[in-house]
């Protein structure tokens, strides 16, 4: 069951991506103030925001396609393409410098992420 595997790959890479949001909003609301070895990780974790999203993608793709074997409707597809459209997003931000872009990639972040738990806890809920 080596799609498991990569199943839990791309949990813990999604995991990876979010993880710098969170820790800025554990930042503002809790700790209020400019905690160094916090903001150090928070630096760290954004170099790997970039790269970890394509990797998402790649881990995904290859993950759905020995779980199936044929692309179908299904929650995983419609979860990759959500994540495909986050990367683009982020992508475009990242090359436009459009704060709308920015907001676009947050707001799709999100519904990517309901889209993993209804793909976790559903997967076969368009069967």
């Amino acid at each position: 069951m080596p799609y498991s595997i990569l199943g839990w790959v791309s949990t813990g890479l999604l995991a990876l991506l979010i993880l710098p949001y969170l820790l800025v909003q554990i930042n503002k609301a809790f700790i209020k103030g400019k905690n160094k070895g916090l903001l150090k990780v928070i630096r760290f974790l954004r170099k790997l925001h970039k790269p970890t999203g394509i990797v998402l993608l790649l881990v995904a793709a290859y993950h759905g396609y020995l779980a199936l074997g044929s692309i179908r409707l299904h929650t995983g597809i419609v979860l990759f393409l959500f994540a495909l459209a986050t990367v683009v997003l982020g992508g475009s931000f990242y090359r436009l410098k459009d704060k709308k872009l920015l907001k676009l990639h947050r707001v799709l972040s999100l519904m990517t992420i309901v889209m993993f738990f209804i793909h976790f806890f559903f997967p076969r809920l368009f069967s």
